[in-house]
């Protein structure tokens, strides 16, 4: 590296050739009288001062350069260490919202359940209005004309057919008294299909009514219809409140 100062004892009294010199009396310092020599007015001094500028502008040019090179290094680092911070945080927002996202699905199929099963209440109970019931032939459907409770309209008393009005899991109770004659009178549940799915058998007796019932629970889908038929023995049976036909709607799936 050059050093401020390296040339200015060289060139100092320098006489270049060619150059055109002023003359000065200049004094012998032995004698003290005017020697008769000339000076030279030599232009590499002022070259080695201006290197010396440029020497020390460099050198104070580099030390700003790795001063402005340490600020870098270290702004690299803290820059490095937030986007490290921000990758965790980042991550734990998504576990976060994963487990809310989780929640909320699960509260939302809750909701949406009972939003169902509120929307889709189905229930009723349907007994005969005679007593005894002597109009059912062999192998009729029986018809309850008298409706304690249809809510949902599925129950069709004209028919005596039950339509579920939505796919659920559907709760059947059948309750018969027989009459006092002979023989016994044998009921069931029917689904379509067809499909027995419970039987009431009730005794005839000249003393005594007997009584007999079932209760099931099954699967029905949109539309699929039940009743209830007679099977078998004896086609009367006791009306009224002795006899009577339930179903309801346990949940929807």
């Amino acid at each position: 590296m050059f050093r401020p100062g390296l040339l200015s004892g060289v060139t100092e009294g320098l006489e270049v050739p060619g150059r055109k010199h002023e003359t000065d009396n200049v004094v012998d310092r032995s004698s003290g009288a005017p020697c008769g020599c000339k000076t030279v007015d030599n232009p590499l001094s002022a070259l080695g001062t201006v290197l010396n500028s440029i020497c020390s502008a460099v050198e104070t040019n580099s030390n700003a350069a790795k001063a402005a090179e340490s600020k870098m290094a270290a702004m690299e680092a803290r820059v490095a260490s937030i986007e490290k911070e921000l990758e965790v945080k980042f991550e734990q927002c998504q576990t976060n919202l994963h487990v809310l996202l989780d929640h909320v699905t699960a509260n939302f199929s809750s909701f949406e359940d009972s939003l169902r099963a509120s929307k889709y209440q189905v229930g009723f109970t349907v007994r005969f209005s005679a007593d005894p019931v002597t109009n059912v032939g062999a192998n009729a459907i029986y018809q309850f004309n008298n409706v304690i409770t249809n809510v949902g309209n599925g129950y069709n008393h004209q028919t005596g057919v039950f339509t579920a009005p939505v796919a659920g899991l559907y709760a059947f109770h059948l309750n018969i008294m027989g009459t006092n004659e002979s023989p016994a009178v044998h009921l069931a549940i029917e689904k379509e299909g067809p499909e027995v799915i419970g039987h009431a058998w009730a005794e005839g007796s000249t003393d005594n009514y007997d009584q007999g019932s079932t209760t099931v629970v099954v699967s029905m889908q949109q539309g699929q219809q039940a009743w209830v038929r007679h099977q078998g023995g004896n086609t009367h049976i006791r009306g009224s409140n002795w006899s009577a036909f339930t179903g309801l709607l346990v949940q929807t799936q």
